[in-house]
Protein backbone atom coordinates (compact mmCIF):
# COMPACT_ATOMS: atom_id res chain seq x y z
CA UNK A 1 0.00 0.00 0.00
CA UNK A 2 2.64 2.40 0.99
CA UNK A 3 4.44 1.49 -2.41
CA UNK A 4 1.69 2.19 -4.52
CA UNK A 5 1.04 5.79 -2.64
CA UNK A 6 4.66 6.85 -3.31
CA UNK A 7 4.22 5.56 -6.98
CA UNK A 8 0.75 7.81 -6.97
CA UNK A 9 2.63 11.10 -5.33
CA UNK A 10 6.36 10.60 -7.66
CA UNK A 11 3.58 10.23 -10.82
CA UNK A 12 1.72 13.38 -9.41
CA UNK A 13 5.07 15.77 -9.26
CA UNK A 14 6.11 14.47 -12.41
CA UNK A 15 2.54 15.75 -13.80
CA UNK A 16 3.35 18.80 -12.20
CA UNK A 17 6.59 19.22 -13.52
CA UNK A 18 5.55 18.28 -16.87
CA UNK A 19 2.92 20.87 -17.07
CA UNK A 20 5.19 23.58 -15.14
CA UNK A 21 7.60 23.12 -18.03
CA UNK A 22 4.97 23.15 -20.73
CA UNK A 23 3.41 26.58 -19.44
CA UNK A 24 6.99 28.15 -18.86
CA UNK A 25 7.52 27.55 -22.55
CA UNK A 26 4.57 28.60 -23.62
CA UNK A 27 4.99 32.32 -22.09
CA UNK A 28 8.14 32.10 -23.26
CA UNK A 29 6.56 33.03 -26.39
CA UNK A 30 4.26 35.57 -25.63
CA UNK A 31 3.87 38.39 -23.06
CA UNK A 32 1.07 39.07 -20.48
CA UNK A 33 -0.19 41.75 -22.42
CA UNK A 34 -0.46 39.54 -25.65
CA UNK A 35 -2.36 37.57 -24.07
CA UNK A 36 -4.65 39.58 -22.50
CA UNK A 37 -5.50 41.10 -25.36
CA UNK A 38 -6.37 37.62 -27.46
CA UNK A 39 -8.15 36.51 -24.18
CA UNK A 40 -10.10 39.65 -24.53
CA UNK A 41 -10.81 38.90 -28.08
CA UNK A 42 -12.58 35.83 -27.53
CA UNK A 43 -16.16 34.64 -28.39
CA UNK A 44 -17.06 33.48 -25.22
CA UNK A 45 -20.83 32.61 -26.95
CA UNK A 46 -19.14 29.62 -28.75
CA UNK A 47 -19.15 27.70 -25.75
CA UNK A 48 -22.78 26.63 -25.89
CA UNK A 49 -22.69 24.74 -29.51
CA UNK A 50 -19.00 23.32 -27.96
CA UNK A 51 -20.83 22.32 -24.94
CA UNK A 52 -23.66 20.62 -27.16
CA UNK A 53 -21.38 19.09 -28.94
CA UNK A 54 -19.40 17.56 -26.21
CA UNK A 55 -22.46 16.09 -24.88
CA UNK A 56 -23.35 14.68 -28.25
CA UNK A 57 -19.76 12.98 -28.64
CA UNK A 58 -20.23 11.65 -24.78
CA UNK A 59 -23.36 10.07 -25.78
CA UNK A 60 -22.19 8.87 -28.98
CA UNK A 61 -19.12 7.20 -26.98
CA UNK A 62 -21.61 5.39 -24.80
CA UNK A 63 -23.86 4.13 -27.56
CA UNK A 64 -20.62 2.48 -29.28
CA UNK A 65 -19.41 1.02 -25.78
CA UNK A 66 -22.79 -0.26 -25.33
CA UNK A 67 -22.40 -2.24 -29.02
CA UNK A 68 -18.93 -2.77 -28.52
CA UNK A 69 -20.72 -4.52 -25.19
CA UNK A 70 -23.39 -6.47 -26.80
CA UNK A 71 -20.94 -8.21 -29.23
CA UNK A 72 -18.91 -9.61 -26.12
CA UNK A 73 -22.03 -11.01 -24.01
CA UNK A 74 -25.53 -10.15 -25.13
CA UNK A 75 -27.33 -8.62 -22.74
CA UNK A 76 -29.14 -5.32 -21.09
CA UNK A 77 -26.25 -3.02 -19.88
CA UNK A 78 -27.18 -0.52 -17.30
CA UNK A 79 -25.18 3.02 -16.25
CA UNK A 80 -23.23 2.73 -19.79
CA UNK A 81 -23.47 6.57 -19.94
CA UNK A 82 -22.24 7.41 -16.61
CA UNK A 83 -19.59 5.26 -16.80
CA UNK A 84 -17.96 6.52 -20.00
CA UNK A 85 -18.55 9.95 -18.21
CA UNK A 86 -17.01 9.07 -15.39
CA UNK A 87 -14.35 7.65 -16.75
CA UNK A 88 -13.81 10.78 -19.12
CA UNK A 89 -13.74 12.91 -16.29
CA UNK A 90 -11.32 11.24 -14.99
CA UNK A 91 -8.78 11.42 -17.46
CA UNK A 92 -9.11 15.16 -17.28
CA UNK A 93 -6.62 14.52 -13.97
CA UNK A 94 -4.92 11.38 -14.45
CA UNK A 95 -2.21 10.38 -17.04
CA UNK A 96 -2.23 7.53 -19.69
CA UNK A 97 -6.18 7.16 -19.60
CA UNK A 98 -6.18 6.02 -16.52
CA UNK A 99 -9.44 7.02 -15.63
CA UNK A 100 -11.04 4.24 -18.15
CA UNK A 101 -10.40 1.75 -15.03
CA UNK A 102 -13.57 3.75 -12.92
CA UNK A 103 -15.41 3.35 -16.36
CA UNK A 104 -14.61 -0.50 -16.21
CA UNK A 105 -15.61 -0.55 -12.19
CA UNK A 106 -18.73 1.60 -12.70
CA UNK A 107 -19.69 -0.89 -15.24
CA UNK A 108 -19.03 -3.73 -13.63
CA UNK A 109 -21.22 -2.28 -10.03
CA UNK A 110 -24.16 -2.15 -11.87
CA UNK A 111 -23.81 -5.03 -14.30
CA UNK A 112 -23.02 -8.16 -12.50
CA UNK A 113 -21.02 -10.82 -14.41
CA UNK A 114 -18.92 -8.43 -16.43
CA UNK A 115 -14.96 -9.53 -16.17
CA UNK A 116 -12.79 -6.61 -15.46
CA UNK A 117 -10.25 -8.07 -18.40
CA UNK A 118 -13.04 -8.82 -20.53
CA UNK A 119 -14.46 -5.17 -20.45
CA UNK A 120 -11.05 -3.76 -20.54
CA UNK A 121 -10.48 -5.34 -23.54
CA UNK A 122 -13.53 -3.82 -25.27
CA UNK A 123 -11.89 -0.72 -24.50
CA UNK A 124 -9.08 -1.43 -26.00
CA UNK A 125 -10.56 -2.45 -29.19
CA UNK A 126 -12.26 0.94 -29.23
CA UNK A 127 -8.89 2.91 -28.65
CA UNK A 128 -7.85 0.38 -31.60
CA UNK A 129 -10.56 1.98 -33.78
CA UNK A 130 -10.53 4.90 -32.40
CA UNK A 131 -7.05 5.44 -32.99
CA UNK A 132 -7.45 3.65 -37.17
CA UNK A 133 -10.47 6.18 -37.94
CA UNK A 134 -9.10 9.58 -36.68
CA UNK A 135 -5.00 8.48 -38.16
CA UNK A 136 -7.01 7.77 -41.75
CA UNK A 137 -8.66 10.82 -41.38
CA UNK A 138 -5.63 12.85 -40.78
CA UNK A 139 -3.80 10.83 -43.40
CA UNK A 140 -6.25 11.82 -46.04
CA UNK A 141 -6.64 15.30 -44.93
CA UNK A 142 -3.09 15.96 -44.76
CA UNK A 143 -2.18 16.60 -48.68
CA UNK A 144 -4.76 19.42 -48.38
CA UNK A 145 -2.96 20.65 -45.23
CA UNK A 146 0.44 22.94 -45.23
CA UNK A 147 1.79 20.86 -42.58
CA UNK A 148 5.35 19.87 -41.70
CA UNK A 149 7.21 16.42 -41.91
CA UNK A 150 6.62 15.52 -38.76
CA UNK A 151 2.47 15.65 -38.72
CA UNK A 152 3.05 13.15 -41.62
CA UNK A 153 5.43 11.05 -39.62
CA UNK A 154 2.98 11.06 -36.91
CA UNK A 155 -0.10 10.54 -38.58
CA UNK A 156 1.08 7.68 -39.88
CA UNK A 157 2.48 6.11 -37.15
CA UNK A 158 -0.39 6.31 -35.27
CA UNK A 159 -2.38 4.31 -37.63
CA UNK A 160 -0.12 2.09 -38.31
CA UNK A 161 0.00 0.98 -34.56
CA UNK A 162 -3.68 0.91 -34.23
CA UNK A 163 -4.43 -0.70 -37.73
CA UNK A 164 -2.01 -3.56 -36.30
CA UNK A 165 -3.64 -3.36 -32.75
CA UNK A 166 -7.30 -4.01 -34.29
CA UNK A 167 -5.88 -6.65 -36.68
CA UNK A 168 -4.15 -8.32 -33.71
CA UNK A 169 -7.66 -8.56 -32.01
CA UNK A 170 -9.24 -9.91 -35.11
CA UNK A 171 -7.07 -12.89 -35.65
CA UNK A 172 -9.69 -15.19 -33.29
CA UNK A 173 -7.87 -18.48 -34.63
CA UNK A 174 -4.34 -16.98 -33.25
CA UNK A 175 -6.01 -15.87 -30.02
CA UNK A 176 -7.00 -19.55 -29.67
CA UNK A 177 -4.00 -21.40 -30.76
CA UNK A 178 -1.83 -19.61 -28.49
CA UNK A 179 -4.24 -19.92 -25.42
CA UNK A 180 -3.69 -23.45 -26.28
CA UNK A 181 -0.15 -23.73 -25.34
CA UNK A 182 0.16 -21.88 -22.70
CA UNK A 183 -0.69 -23.40 -19.07
CA UNK A 184 -3.54 -22.37 -16.98
CA UNK A 185 -1.77 -22.27 -14.21
CA UNK A 186 1.54 -19.87 -12.79
CA UNK A 187 2.85 -16.58 -14.63
CA UNK A 188 2.36 -18.02 -18.29
CA UNK A 189 -1.22 -19.07 -16.65
CA UNK A 190 -1.35 -15.27 -15.93
CA UNK A 191 -0.41 -14.96 -19.53
CA UNK A 192 -3.05 -17.64 -21.05
CA UNK A 193 -5.99 -15.75 -19.09
CA UNK A 194 -4.88 -12.10 -20.56
CA UNK A 195 -4.96 -13.70 -24.21
CA UNK A 196 -8.69 -15.21 -23.58
CA UNK A 197 -9.74 -12.00 -21.72
CA UNK A 198 -8.57 -10.34 -24.82
CA UNK A 199 -10.12 -12.07 -27.61
CA UNK A 200 -13.54 -12.31 -25.71
CA UNK A 201 -13.26 -8.63 -25.10
CA UNK A 202 -12.45 -7.66 -29.18
CA UNK A 203 -15.08 -10.09 -30.22
CA UNK A 204 -16.40 -6.75 -31.81
CA UNK A 205 -13.79 -6.74 -34.14
CA UNK A 206 -14.58 -10.13 -35.72
CA UNK A 207 -17.70 -9.48 -36.40
CA UNK A 208 -18.53 -7.62 -39.62
CA UNK A 209 -22.13 -6.12 -38.82
CA UNK A 210 -20.88 -4.66 -35.21
CA UNK A 211 -17.79 -3.79 -36.45
CA UNK A 212 -19.45 -1.47 -39.44
CA UNK A 213 -21.59 -0.10 -36.81
CA UNK A 214 -18.61 0.84 -34.02
CA UNK A 215 -17.12 2.59 -37.23
CA UNK A 216 -19.99 4.90 -37.81
CA UNK A 217 -19.66 5.77 -34.43
CA UNK A 218 -16.94 6.08 -34.08
CA UNK A 219 -16.54 8.53 -37.03
CA UNK A 220 -19.38 10.52 -36.06
CA UNK A 221 -17.30 10.48 -32.50
CA UNK A 222 -14.90 12.43 -34.14
CA UNK A 223 -16.35 14.55 -36.51
CA UNK A 224 -17.45 16.11 -33.09
CA UNK A 225 -14.29 16.37 -31.40
CA UNK A 226 -13.03 18.22 -34.48
CA UNK A 227 -15.88 20.92 -34.78
CA UNK A 228 -14.93 22.02 -31.06
CA UNK A 229 -11.69 22.02 -32.22
CA UNK A 230 -12.60 24.00 -34.83
CA UNK A 231 -15.50 25.96 -32.61
CA UNK A 232 -12.86 26.83 -30.15
CA UNK A 233 -10.17 27.89 -32.62
CA UNK A 234 -13.07 30.36 -34.75
CA UNK A 235 -13.80 31.68 -31.17
CA UNK A 236 -10.19 33.04 -30.88
CA UNK A 237 -10.98 34.89 -33.87
CA UNK A 238 -9.28 32.22 -36.63
CA UNK A 239 -10.83 30.10 -38.87
CA UNK A 240 -9.44 26.69 -39.36
CA UNK A 241 -9.66 24.58 -42.48
CA UNK A 242 -11.59 21.19 -41.60
CA UNK A 243 -8.86 18.86 -42.77
CA UNK A 244 -6.28 21.12 -40.43
CA UNK A 245 -8.92 20.39 -37.64
CA UNK A 246 -8.76 16.56 -38.10
CA UNK A 247 -4.75 16.89 -38.28
CA UNK A 248 -4.90 19.00 -34.92
CA UNK A 249 -7.56 16.56 -33.56
CA UNK A 250 -5.25 13.93 -33.64
CA UNK A 251 -2.00 15.02 -33.00
CA UNK A 252 -3.91 16.71 -29.57
CA UNK A 253 -5.52 13.31 -28.64
CA UNK A 254 -2.13 11.70 -28.38
CA UNK A 255 -0.24 14.86 -26.96
CA UNK A 256 -2.85 15.03 -23.78
CA UNK A 257 -1.73 11.18 -23.02
CA UNK A 258 1.42 12.73 -21.59
CA UNK A 259 1.37 13.06 -17.59
CA UNK A 260 0.34 16.50 -16.50
CA UNK A 261 -0.92 18.57 -13.61
CA UNK A 262 -4.68 17.57 -13.29
CA UNK A 263 -7.13 19.71 -15.17
CA UNK A 264 -3.89 19.35 -18.02
CA UNK A 265 -2.75 23.04 -17.59
CA UNK A 266 -0.06 23.55 -19.27
CA UNK A 267 0.21 20.86 -21.64
CA UNK A 268 -3.18 21.98 -23.27
CA UNK A 269 -1.77 25.55 -24.31
CA UNK A 270 1.84 24.14 -25.39
CA UNK A 271 0.16 21.77 -27.53
CA UNK A 272 -1.77 24.16 -29.00
CA UNK A 273 0.94 26.47 -29.76
CA UNK A 274 3.31 23.69 -31.13
CA UNK A 275 -0.10 21.93 -33.42
CA UNK A 276 -1.43 25.62 -34.44
CA UNK A 277 1.98 27.30 -35.17
CA UNK A 278 2.56 25.80 -37.99
CA UNK A 279 -0.62 26.54 -39.70
CA UNK A 280 -0.49 30.00 -39.54
CA UNK A 281 -1.56 30.75 -35.88
CA UNK A 282 0.11 32.52 -33.63
CA UNK A 283 0.94 32.12 -30.05
CA UNK A 284 -1.63 34.49 -28.52
CA UNK A 285 -4.57 33.35 -30.18
CA UNK A 286 -3.55 29.50 -30.06
CA UNK A 287 -3.39 29.97 -26.05
CA UNK A 288 -7.00 31.58 -26.15
CA UNK A 289 -8.24 29.15 -28.07
CA UNK A 290 -6.89 26.17 -25.71
CA UNK A 291 -8.56 28.22 -22.75
CA UNK A 292 -12.07 28.01 -24.85
CA UNK A 293 -11.48 23.90 -25.32
CA UNK A 294 -10.09 23.29 -21.80
CA UNK A 295 -12.82 25.43 -20.08
CA UNK A 296 -15.65 23.85 -22.09
CA UNK A 297 -14.35 20.26 -21.34
CA UNK A 298 -13.75 20.22 -18.08
CA UNK A 299 -16.86 21.96 -17.40
CA UNK A 300 -18.94 19.75 -19.27
CA UNK A 301 -17.39 16.30 -18.67
CA UNK A 302 -16.76 17.72 -14.54
CA UNK A 303 -20.38 18.51 -14.35
CA UNK A 304 -20.69 15.03 -15.53
CA UNK A 305 -18.55 13.10 -13.58
CA UNK A 306 -19.95 14.99 -10.13
CA UNK A 307 -23.27 14.00 -10.70
CA UNK A 308 -21.99 10.10 -11.27
CA UNK A 309 -19.85 11.02 -8.14
CA UNK A 310 -23.24 11.89 -6.17
CA UNK A 311 -25.40 9.16 -7.35
CA UNK A 312 -22.82 6.69 -6.26
CA UNK A 313 -22.46 5.41 -2.95
CA UNK A 314 -19.02 3.88 -1.45
CA UNK A 315 -16.97 5.84 -3.61
CA UNK A 316 -13.77 4.77 -2.14
CA UNK A 317 -14.77 1.22 -3.00
CA UNK A 318 -15.37 1.82 -6.35
CA UNK A 319 -12.05 2.60 -6.54
CA UNK A 320 -10.87 -0.07 -4.63
CA UNK A 321 -13.01 -2.17 -7.44
CA UNK A 322 -11.95 -0.29 -10.37
CA UNK A 323 -7.85 -1.11 -10.02
CA UNK A 324 -7.00 2.77 -9.93
CA UNK A 325 -5.66 2.36 -5.96
CA UNK A 326 -3.21 -0.06 -7.68
CA UNK A 327 -2.43 1.70 -11.12
CA UNK A 328 0.79 3.73 -10.46
CA UNK A 329 2.55 0.17 -9.98
CA UNK A 330 0.56 -1.30 -13.16
CA UNK A 331 -2.60 -3.24 -14.06
CA UNK A 332 -4.04 -5.62 -11.30
CA UNK A 333 -2.92 -8.95 -12.01
CA UNK A 334 -6.09 -10.56 -11.60
CA UNK A 335 -7.52 -8.36 -13.59
CA UNK A 336 -7.85 -10.39 -16.79
CA UNK A 337 -9.28 -13.67 -14.94
CA UNK A 338 -12.00 -11.91 -13.62
CA UNK A 339 -14.91 -13.20 -16.19
CA UNK A 340 -15.01 -16.97 -15.82
CA UNK A 341 -12.89 -18.67 -18.85
CA UNK A 342 -13.70 -19.07 -22.36
CA UNK A 343 -12.78 -22.70 -23.93
CA UNK A 344 -10.43 -21.94 -27.17
CA UNK A 345 -13.77 -22.17 -29.28
CA UNK A 346 -14.80 -18.72 -27.90
CA UNK A 347 -17.92 -19.97 -25.69
CA UNK A 348 -18.30 -18.12 -22.34
CA UNK A 349 -19.42 -19.52 -19.02
CA UNK A 350 -16.55 -22.05 -18.83
CA UNK A 351 -15.35 -22.38 -15.55
CA UNK A 352 -11.10 -22.39 -15.24
CA UNK A 353 -9.80 -26.08 -15.10
CA UNK A 354 -8.08 -27.07 -11.93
Amino acid sequence: MASSRSKRVVGLLVGLGVSALALALVLRRLSPAELGAALGAVSWGWLAPMAALRLTSMALRARRWRRTLGALQPRRYTYVFAAVGLGAAANIALPFKLGELLRVGLLKRHNPGVGTGDALATVAAERAVDGAILGLAALLALPFVAAPGWMWRGAGLLFAIMLTVAAAGALGPVHRWVSRRLPARGVLGLGRRVVLAFSRGTQVLRRPVDLAAITGWTALIWVCEASILWCAVRAAGHILAVPAALVVTLLYAVGLLVPSAPGQLGTHQALAVALLGPLGIAAAPAVSASIVLQATTVTVLGLIGAAVVLGESRLRALVAESGLADAGGGAREDGAAAAPEADPQGRRGVEPRP
